[in-house]
């Protein structure tokens, strides 16, 4: 008898449904201005990243306000009516720029709010009872009459957060990461294709993300502390109550990621929230547990072990997030070195990690007398014995490195109240030499004052990693949003006209033996305009490889994700090259500012993707050059990148190459020679130089010995 979930002989196999999403907004959404508006619209790069599973429409309209007495109300458009008629499954309103129009918003403000909930009232009503997520505006940089940018920041947004908030919706903030993208839209207003990746990765995030709507621990709570009382907290619902006389709080979720993450708050309940409310938005759970003037010491350890132990028993999860701010350093490591395993993170914002610094006063910090007196109280020393106490997070950090913690701090390089260098820049040091990750933020000219980032993303990126949430766009097979002109690298046109090109260029050369797959580098070894190698060319390619039947497939801007969408859709659908050249990850660094140990994991699934594709070929991988100035950023995801893929070469068919020492010189720094000013690219050496570096390994791999 077959087990529950088996498929028995000549039973069919069971078809997935196919989610619907409709895309429901103005001209940001139908694509205004876009060069490739047919490839390159919100609604479509969403509807490339979410995967066959899904089926996404746009029901954008220009110049559609959310108001039913605008001057454009969606409500009225057929656009909207396709939708309800479509019976989506999941509904995201991306709507509000328009309604900024001073006309629009003086005369009709007042019914914002009734409006949306009308609109969200007709949706729900629909047979498929769909799943509604709502948007805010995204940021505008013009002012007047017409679109405002002001308005939308401080009337717009805040209106349609309380409208998810009054209905109980999931809400996207597309407002605050994109504030300092103005460059994305060029006419203040729309987005360029990169503006419009920004947006379907972040909605992506959501649309794609595991919930648990079921869960809700109210009633756990209530239960347990029946005089718990309920506020707000930023349009989420707070429960606060005391636990032995003790202050107790958690903000809850509209609803709930799957595996019921949370933030755990030190100190400073509702500081410079906006880390507390992305990850609100994002399914998370906010605690707190009051420990003021308890200095991290066993009574603070001993609450925040009770209170442990009852978000455990509400069905939260085993390893919060604890976040560290200020004076909350000092319990948030404390209780993270003796339970290091019930720990995903700690995020650090300026936070006191030697009380004897502040409250203390011992070095560059004027301290705090009063505070130091009870410090010294609960801790049970006076000023002789704590110069000697090994009892404060700097000299705790050796269980927290072995269990593998990651750390993140953001810090005022100037903070003349808890210095940086007796405190995160001791805990940076000795963390790093005890082998643990450890990540720094460090904000120039600034003091103690004020903490985390006004985009709090960085932040939010370290929780979802630590927590194994993060999204990795290096993954996701994705086509580009890039468009040239006719002076930049393709010779003009689109990023799919390319592909198309290279898919021909198999087809009517199947007997290719020899396939450079890559970014702008390979590209540019022949240029876009012809792209094989010829016996009896002189450019350095033909020289090299014009007897090999070789052909580069590079293509200006691409990353891993391209790559991966280009492997499924067509590139090698022709041939079966005997090797392919590989080398990408350097526009995942420098363009998309993803992290080494991301773009490596793409590569990866390049790799894996090409192995099951090209069963026939020899894969030569060489990751990316080196990148920019030693010691910065970028040269360390790359060094990072490289660290974590030599680990392919073990794999059958994969061999791996660093051509770093063609590039650089012994001091590390770029050879100039080989490599163009712009710390990217390489010159017509560096081609030479490439070619005599893989050659041994392609003659032994090609079986030309």
């Amino acid at each position: 008898m077959a087990s529950v979930g088996e498929v028995t002989a000549g039973q069919e196999l069971p078809v997935e449904k196919v989610v619907r999403v409709a895309c429901l907004g103005d001209s940001i959404t139908y694509g205004s201005g876009l060069p490739d508006r047919e490839h390159t619209t919100y609604p479509l790069v969403l509807g490339a990243l979410l995967g066959k599973r899904y089926e996404v429409r746009n029901y954008g309209v220009s110049g559609a306000t959310l108001l039913a007495n605008g001057d454009r109300p969606y409500i009225k458009e057929q656009a909207f009516f396709d939708a309800l008629r479509w019976q989506p499954d999941v509904v995201v309103i991306f709507l509000g720029t328009n309604d900024s129009k001073r006309a629009n918003w003086e005369a009709y403000a007042s019914e914002f709010a009734e409006d949306y909930s009308a609109m969200v009232e007709r949706l729900r009503a629909l047979p498929s009872s769909p799943r509604i997520v709502l948007c805010t505006p995204v940021p505008a940089w013009t002012h007047g009459d017409s679109i405002d940018g002001g308005r939308i920041t401080a009337e717009v947004v805040p209106a349609v957060r309380g409208v998810a908030s009054n209905l109980g919706l999931e809400l996207i903030d597309l407002h605050t990461p994109l504030q300092a993208d103005s460059a994305s839209y060029p006419d203040g207003v729309h987005p360029n294709p990169h503006g419009v990746e920004s947006i379907a990765r972040r909605v992506f995030e959501t649309v794609a993300g595991e919930f648990d709507p079921a869960f809700d621990c109210r009633g756990q709570v209530i239960g347990a502390y029946p005089d718990a009382t309920e506020t707000d907290f930023y349009g989420f619902r707070q429960l606060q109550w005391e636990r032995e006389g003790v202050l107790c709080r958690v903000v809850l979720p509209r609803v709930a990621a799957a595996g019921r993450p949370w933030i755990w708050r030190a100190r400073f309940w509702g500081h410079e929230p906006q880390l507390d409310r992305a990850l609100l938005e994002r399914g998370w759970h906010v605690a707190y547990c009051e420990v003021g003037g308890l200095f991290g010491a066993a009574p603070a350890i001993q609450r925040w072990d009770d209170f442990y132990g009852f978000a455990s028993a509400l069905g939260l999860s085993r390893q919060p997030i604890l976040e560290a701010m200020s004076r909350g350093g000092l319990i948030a490591y404390n209780w993270a070195s003796q339970n290091p395993s019930k720990v995903a993170g700690i995020y650090g914002d300026n936070p006191v990690c030697d009380a004897r610094s502040w409250p203390g006063g011992a070095g560059k910090s004027s301290g705090a007398p009063s505070e130091w007196e009870q410090c010294l109280g609960v801790y049970g020393l006076n000023e002789t014995t704590v110069q000697y106490a090994q009892v404060f997070p700097v000299e705790g950090l050796e269980p927290l490195a072995s269990a593998g913690v990651p750390l993140f701090h953001v810090i005022g390089d100037a903070d003349s109240i808890v210095p940086t260098s007796e405190n995160s820049d001791v805990i940076e040091a000795r963390y790093r030499a005890l082998g643990g990750p450890i990540q720094v933020i460090r904000k120039p000219g600034m003091d103690h004052h004020p903490h985390s980032l006004p985009d709090p993303q960085p932040i939010v990126d370290f929780c979802l990693r630590a927590t194994g949430l993060q999204f990795n766009p290096c993954l996701r097979a994705q086509p580009s949003v890039e468009w040239r002109g006719d002076a930049a690298g393709w010779g003009g046109g689109t990023w799919f006209g390319q592909v198309q090109q290279l898919n021909a260029l198999g087809e009517a050369n199947p007997d290719l033996r020899v396939v450079f797959l890559g970014d702008s580098i390979t590209q540019s070894w022949t240029g876009s305009a012809d792209r094989l190698a010829h016996p009896d060319g002189s450019r350095s390619f033909d020289r090299w490889y014009g007897k090999r039947k070789a052909a580069s497939f590079g293509l200006s801007g691409d990353r891993t994700e391209h790559l991966l969408y280009r492997i499924a859709e067509g590139n090698f659908d022709a041939i079966d090259p005997e090797l392919i050249v590989l080398s990408i990850g350097v526009n995942n660094i420098n363009t998309g500012r993803d992290e080494g140990s991301l773009v490596a994991e793409g590569i990866k699934a390049v790799v894996d993707a090409l192995l099951a594709k090209e069963p026939q070929a020899q894969i030569l991988l060489q990751g990316c050059f080196p990148t920019k100035e030693k010691g910065s950023w970028a040269r360390m995801q790359s060094e990072q990148l490289h660290a974590d893929i030599r680990e392919l070469d073990e794999l059958e068919r994969v061999t791996y190459l660093d051509l770093s020492e063609s590039y650089l010189l012994e001091s590390g720094e770029l050879d100039l020679t080989t490599m163009r000013s712009d710390g990217v690219h390489i010159t017509q050496a560096g081609y030479e130089a490439w070619a005599r570096a893989i050659e041994p390994t392609v003659i032994k791999l090609l079986g030309e010995n």
